[in-house]
């Protein structure tokens, strides 16, 4: 529920509105502090490395590769 400070006309009233923005503040801080902690975790260096080496594997057409391969050492037999 959205508070209108113009409707506040005393000073509980005025408490009120300032205890619910100060829980929403703790909420909004707890939110944030775990999409922190998900982010921080996610762009680790080995994560980074291991998304680095997935992308340019996926670049490289290893199936076709993998074959040729595969071919090569059954022709040198």
């Amino acid at each position: 529920m959205k508070i209108r400070y113009s409707d506040i006309r005393s000073i509980e009233e005025l408490d009120r509105a300032i205890e619910s923005n100060r829980d929403a503040i703790r909420h909004k801080g707890r939110v944030l502090s775990r999409r922190y902690s998900r982010i921080k975790e996610y762009y680790s260096p080995s994560t980074l490395a291991v998304e680095g080496i997935k992308r340019f594997v996926g670049l490289l057409p290893l199936p076709e590769f993998i074959v040729r391969r595969i071919g090569r050492a059954i022709r040198r037999k």
